[in-house]
C-alpha cells in the first residue's frame, strides 16, 4: 500500500538539502543510510559515503515525523518511492508498505 507523509522545513533552503539527500541516485537507492540524532527540530543524517549532514524541520513533530518514516524504510517494512516538491516549506514522502512473512 502506497502511503504519503507531509514533513515541513525550517525553510526553502532546508527543504532543498532535503530533497537532495532523498533523491534517488545512479544505482537505484537514496543517499541516506541513517538518521543518527535528532536534537530538537535538528535530523543529523548519515549518507552511504559516511558523512554527515543536518536538516532542519519546522518543529521537533515533523522530524520526528520524518525519523520514523526512515526508520520503516531502513527497518525493511517501507520502499522509498519518491521525494515531492510540496508548497511553501514542505515535502510529500512517498513509500509503500512492504508485507513481510512470519
Amino acid at each position: 500500500m502506497r502511503v504519503s507523509e507531509t514533513v515541513s522545513c525550517l525553510d526553502k533552503y532546508e527543504k532543498e538539502k532535503l530533497s537532495r539527500l532523498f533523491s534517488v541516485q545512479k544505482n537505484g537507492k537514496i543517499a541516506v543510510i541513517d538518521i543518527i540524532n535528532i536534537i530538537e527540530n535538528e535530523l543529523i543524517i548519515l549518507l552511504y559515503d559516511k558523512s554527515c549532514h543536518s536538516v532542519t524541520m519546522e518543529d521537533k513533530y515533523s522530524a520526528l515525523k520524518l525519523f520514523n518514516l526512515f526508520k520503516g524504510i531502513k527497518d525493511g517494512t517501507r520502499e522509498f518511492v519518491e521525494l515531492q516538491d510540496s508548497p511553501l516549506n514542505k515535502v510529500l514522502l512517498i513509500t509503500n508498505s512492504i508485507r513481510t512473512v512470519k
